[in-house]
């Protein structure tokens, strides 16, 4: 994915950048459909910002993934976000090309939802590769995508994590960190230069260890 600066929010963890994309687009009365299992915070967000959740479970017969089918029965006139996250905390689950295409034709036939993208687990990958749900066809401009160093660069409670959305969501995002947290420390923000633009053996030898 690539975006101009103007579209990228640094947040205090992918957390407080979630918040922040909730907060800027969801209002009471608006509903999110949540795909299950989740990860816990999202529910308590949605319901922060005033919007009614809408959770679709899923079963291991499902390989823990909601069927396009069932996620398109879901959407009403009200429905303003889906929260999507591939590679999927608890559970593993990675969505294919192929579902996340059939999930942005979905999106594409209801033009006041956006998806919230949560990649944290990028580099926690067991086998494939990973599809960003931005890089499909006009889904950029419907995507808010969320990453973060937690996870693939064991850079837990040093909390950085950062958003990549269409400009106006992301000024909107911006000024709401404003009012909560101001902004980033920087120290950790030269630490992800750093780890992004370094060597990935680390990355790969944890990789492995939790292959095991």
């Amino acid at each position: 994915l690539n975006y101009p600066a103007s579209n990228i929010v640094v947040a205090n963890g992918v957390k407080q950048a979630m918040n922040n994309a909730i907060l800027s687009i969801v209002e009471q009365g608006d509903e999110v459909i949540i795909l299950a299992p989740y990860w816990v915070s999202y529910e308590g967000s949605v319901k922060f910002a005033g919007g009614t959740p809408v959770v679709l479970e899923s079963s291991v017969a499902e390989n823990y993934k909601v069927p396009a089918s069932r996620i398109a029965a879901a959407i009403k006139p009200s429905t303003k976000l889906l929260i999507l996250n591939s590679p999927c905390n608890p559970t593993g689950a990675v969505w294919s090309k192929d579902e996340l295409v059939a999930i942005a034709d979905i999106v594409r036939a209801h033009p006041k939802m956006m998806v919230l993208a949560d990649e944290i687990y990028e580099y926690i990958l067991f086998d494939g590769s990973l599809t960003s749900f931005g890089t499909l066809p006009d889904m950029l401009e419907r995507t808010i995508t969320l990453n973060g160093f937690s996870k693939g660069f064991a850079m837990t409670g040093w909390r950085l994590g950062y958003a990549a959305a269409p400009e106006p969501v992301a000024k909107s995002m911006a000024r709401m960190q404003s009012i909560i947290s101001a902004g980033a420390n920087m120290f950790v923000q030269y630490a992800a230069v750093e780890a992004l633009n370094g060597p990935r053996d680390d990355v790969v030898a944890m990789r492995e260890a939790y292959r095991k």
